[in-house]
């Protein structure tokens, strides 16, 4: 007895490439989109874009880590259960971000107003 269908639907490939769609769109978007950010982000924090630019490659770095080990964790625990952890660490991480703004200075250019 087989655990794996011997056929499949085609609404059951049709499924999977719009959610891969999806998931390559929006991962791929955000990594490719800073290079736009670069030099707003650095005007806004007062920074060199030496910053900015070191924490991309950071972050890029830490991509190419983690992805055996998430592609690990996909085999082990299903492909589903993944995305949704890394989809919200991922929305986690964006809020942390937006609110290590800790200077007065920077929040208010950034955001305007007193805060």
């Amino acid at each position: 007895m087989s655990f794996y269908p011997t056929h499949s639907t085609p609404s059951n490939w049709v499924v999977v490439l719009i959610s891969s769609g999806i998931i390559i769109s929006v991962g791929m978007g955000i990594r490719q989109s800073f290079g736009l950010f670069l030099l707003p982000v650095s005007d806004v924090l007062g920074e060199g874009r030496t910053l900015f630019s070191l924490a991309i490659a950071l972050q890029n770095l830490t991509w190419g880590i983690a992805a055996p080990v998430f592609g690990a964790m996909a085999d082990k625990y299903g492909p589903a259960r993944v995305c949704l952890a890394g989809g919200l660490l991922g929305s986690k991480q964006t809020i942390q971000a937006v609110l290590s703004l800790t200077s007065k200075p920077t929040r208010k250019k950034a955001f305007g107003g007193s805060k």
